[in-house]
């Protein structure tokens, strides 16, 4: 049997019931694929079963355009001709071409709608988040914040919101790793330095620290939380004139307690620290230039 007379043994194998019953699962395919879609969910696995259908449609197509029959026109000649007329096999090289693209925008259709419907859907994952959140409630909240995740992971809010559960939870590795993703996909998105600053301030990491409050100053100069952190990094650092200046800014912004009562503690020992390096410096005998400053008295009046 040579490689012709095998292609058309193939090609005719198939019978009409055989067809039909290839077409239904075929069919059953793109159906099912299109309710995964629907559901955001198996992303890959539905688009595989698309494919896998389109692919069987389309072998169908083919099969059916190529399929013969042999008629005996006499008692010595047989005539093989093309099963279905012109006009049938036409059409389904038409088939062929646009079925790929049909399926491709009918997909695509699916996908789009549903990611618009589950991303309209995000505010109220973050709200029940939030109130799980402040209730205690951390893997309901947990749950709220990945599914606004899986909806829109193109979205900063929902990283930050998780990452800031993650560091109530006491899994700082987590939380600083979604603040991270946050700040990727909004770089101006200043809680999410505020929080990766006091993590790393927790931490130790008094240089990172610094950098987030940094970047964060010139996101919103005039915040009390950020200039409190930043002159407690400053104090850690030895920088009492510099942690100075931040912590006497924060008494002048508000009188909050939050914020005033820590200020001005921190203030004290800014103080009391600075009046210990002078004599320090002085035994040295250090210059003008490289002794330790110690802020006028108006600078530590609390």
């Amino acid at each position: 049997m040579n490689l012709a007379q095998f292609y058309d043994r193939m090609i005719n194998w198939p019978g009409r019931t055989a067809e039909i019953a290839a077409l239904a699962v075929a069919v059953s395919l793109l159906v099912v694929a299109g309710v995964i879609l629907s559901t955001d969910r198996l992303r890959k696995f539905a688009r595989s079963l698309g494919v896998i259908g389109v692919v069987v449609i389309m072998a169908l197509l083919w099969i059916v355009h190529e399929q013969t029959v042999t008629v005996k026109t006499g008692p010595h000649i047989t005539v093989t001709t093309y099963r279905y007329s012109e006009r049938t096999r036409s059409a389904l090289l038409l088939g062929l071409v646009f079925l790929p693209t049909a399926a491709i925008l009918v997909m695509s259709s699916v996908f789009v709608s549903t990611r618009h419907r589950l991303r309209a859907l995000v505010p109220s994952h973050l709200r029940a988040g939030r109130l799980h959140h402040a209730q205690k409630k951390f893997a309901a909240a947990l749950r709220d914040y990945n599914e606004a995740i899986q909806s829109s992971p193109d979205l900063a809010e929902p990283y930050f919101r998780r990452g800031s559960l993650y560091h109530t939870m006491g899994e700082k590795e987590l939380a600083l790793a979604d603040f991270e993703r946050a700040i990727a996909r909004d770089p101006r998105l200043a809680p999410a330095y505020l929080s990766r600053g006091k993590i790393c301030l927790e931490s130790g990491d008094i240089d990172s620290a610094l950098a987030d409050f940094g970047i964060l100053m010139t996101i919103r100069a005039n915040d009390p939380e950020t200039l409190l952190n930043r002159g407690i990094c400053l104090m850690k650092k030895g920088q009492w004139s510099d942690a100075a200046v931040d912590l006497q800014r924060v008494l002048k912004l508000t009188n909050h307690s939050d914020f005033a009562e820590p200020a001005k503690q921190y203030l004290r020992e800014c103080e009391s620290n600075a009046r210990k390096a002078l004599p320090a410096a002085g035994t040295n005998g250090s210059s003008g230039a490289m002794t330790a400053k110690e802020p006028s008295a108006p600078d530590f009046m609390i």
